[in-house]
């Protein structure tokens, strides 16, 4: 069986991050009929991307995530952002502060070098973000979108635990399992 997979870092305060999206479809007024909200339960940053595997291949990643080692660190979150820019966003997502730049990114270069093997690989520069809205059609300027609402300081959050998910794409939004789950040492 062929399973898509992808390694990522859970949050530990989805209530407050789901909080914030709410207040950002508020201050969409009638452009929020043009986000589509990922739900509270998918709320987690992607560290790797790693596609489409069969059982084997899931067997080899499993043994590989498995040996890595990590502390955990709580963090701030930032500003809001989007891909592939703010002026023409077709996803908005939730970065965060400075501290927390620099320890998830140590976080997903640890995980990228330990599944250098089986990730999809990536020239573009890593962002930790976590997706907060995908477009239905189109882009959207996030300036005029969320001009009151350009972060979201003041939540804090905790990486304790990192997850190679399944994703199944449904015509609802994507569905995750998880396959194997570490927590920090």
């Amino acid at each position: 069986m062929i399973t898509r997979v992808f390694v990522s870092a859970e949050i530990t305060n989805k209530e407050r991050v789901a909080a914030a999206q709410e207040n950002i479809l508020i201050q969409a007024g009638s452009d929020s009929s043009k986000l589509k909200k990922v739900e509270k339960q998918n709320l987690h940053f992607t560290l790797t991307y790693i596609g489409d595997v069969d059982e084997t291949l899931l067997e080899r990643i499993k043994t590989n995530f498995s040996e890595i080692k990590f502390t955990s660190f709580e963090f701030n979150y930032g500003n809001i952002g989007g891909f592939p820019n703010s002026n023409r966003a077709r996803i908005v997502w939730l970065g965060v502060d400075e501290d927390g730049h620099k320890n998830i990114s140590k976080l997903w270069q640890l995980v990228s070098e330990k599944l250098a093997n089986f990730a999809k690989k990536d020239n573009d520069p890593f962002i930790p973000h976590i997706t907060l809205f995908r477009l239905r059609n189109g882009s959207i300027n996030l300036d005029t979108l969320i001009s009151n609402h350009t972060s979201a300081t003041g939540i804090s959050d905790r990486i304790d635990h990192l997850t190679v998910k399944q994703s199944t794409l449904t015509p609802l939004g994507p569905r995750y399992t998880d396959i194997i789950t570490m927590t920090s040492k």
